[in-house]
Order: C-alpha cells, then sequence, then structure tokens
C-alpha cells in the first residue's frame, strides 16, 4: 500500500484493505483522487498488472471478476488517408474498446498515432490488423505502452514465455517481431 500511496499521491489520501485473494479494495476520501488513478492506468506493482475496476458497492468479493484494463497503443505505419481520428477508432474497436486518441501532430503525423483502448486482459494481446484500403489488405502493427509482465509466447498478460504451459520456451520469440 505504500507504493501505491507514492505512485498515486493523493491530496486526501486513501484507505485499503484485502478484500479476497489478489484483490484489494480501496477508498478515496476525494472523488478527484480516484477519478485520476482510473485515468491513468495501467498501474503496475513489481512489474505484475495492477487492474483496477470502480465498484458501486453492492458487489460481492467472490462475484467480483475484473477482466478489462486500459493501455495506450501506438498504431505503426497507416497510410496518410488513414491518420484521422474515425479511423483510429476503427483500429481500437478491433483491439477493444476505444476510450481517448492523442490528437497532438506528432501522434498523428509522427511515425505513429496513439490511442487509449480497454483491453480484455484475460485474452492473448493483438499485435496488429489488417484494415483494407481501395481493396488492397494492410498490416497494421500495434505496440502496447506501459505493458506489465507479458507472454511473447501465447499473448498473455500476467507471466514470461519461460513460464508458460502453452508454449514451448526452446523456440523462443523475437520480442522486437511485431507480426
Amino acid at each position: 500500500m505504500e507504493t501505491m500511496k507514492k505512485s498515486w499521491k493523493p491530496r486526501k489520501g486513501f484507505t485499503a484493505r484485502e478484500w479476497g485473494k489478489n484483490l484489494f479494495l480501496f477508498s478515496f476520501a476525494d472523488t478527484r483522487d480516484r477519478d485520476w488513478v482510473l485515468k491513468n492506468q495501467p498501474w503496475h506493482f513489481e512489474g505484475f498488472l495492477f487492474a483496477i475496476k470502480p465498484i458501486s458497492g453492492t458487489e460481492q468479493p467472490s462475484t467480483l471478476n475484473i477482466t478489462e484494463s486500459s493501455f495506450w497503443i501506438r498504431v505503426y505505419d497507416l497510410p496518410v488517408a488513414c491518420m484521422n481520428e474515425k479511423t483510429i477508432q476503427l483500429i481500437a474497436k478491433q483491439v477493444g474498446s476505444f476510450e481517448a486518441w492523442d490528437p497532438s501532430p506528432d501522434s498523428l503525423f509522427g511515425k505513429s498515432a496513439r490511442c487509449k483502448v480497454a483491453i480484455d486482459i484475460t485474452k492473448p494481446l493483438v499485435r496488429g490488423i489488417t484494415i483494407k484500403l481501395k481493396g488492397e489488405s494492410l498490416w497494421i502493427p500495434l505496440k502496447y505502452e506501459g505493458l506489465p509482465v507479458y507472454c511473447y509466447g501465447c499473448g498473455l498478460i500476467g507471466h514470461h514465455y519461460r513460464a508458460c504451459d502453452n508454449y514451448d520456451s526452446n523456440d523462443a520469440p523475437d520480442p522486437s517481431d511485431t507480426k
């Protein structure tokens, strides 16, 4: 909890208690602090994802299931005709739920465009998507910012490929490969 206090720096503090196995309940004294923590996801603790979900207060710990987390994604190699908010939203929706995009000139007309997407963390990460432009299929690579411990073999967040049950660690992947 001390690490979270140092990372979040809440104005009026928060209380935290263990609510179940790997489940914690945070209560913020100021809703602005809570909103800031939610907005600035993802959070990590010792390299592992610290997924956060607001609750209404009627949930039971045994039924609470956190399956999404927000990540900034960089979209590479976009044709100039596709460098607009509408296309970025369409691409984001193929990865998860679109939340925001970075309209800055560096993002939109640089090497990559940025968007924030809530993704299902129980499924493998999407390394790229294919779009059609004037009848031609184009591969659009994606890179995730602030990615926690991640398996390059199966694509799931939460373990390294060396600890993966679904991947032969003798065939170590090249982490720089985006396809």
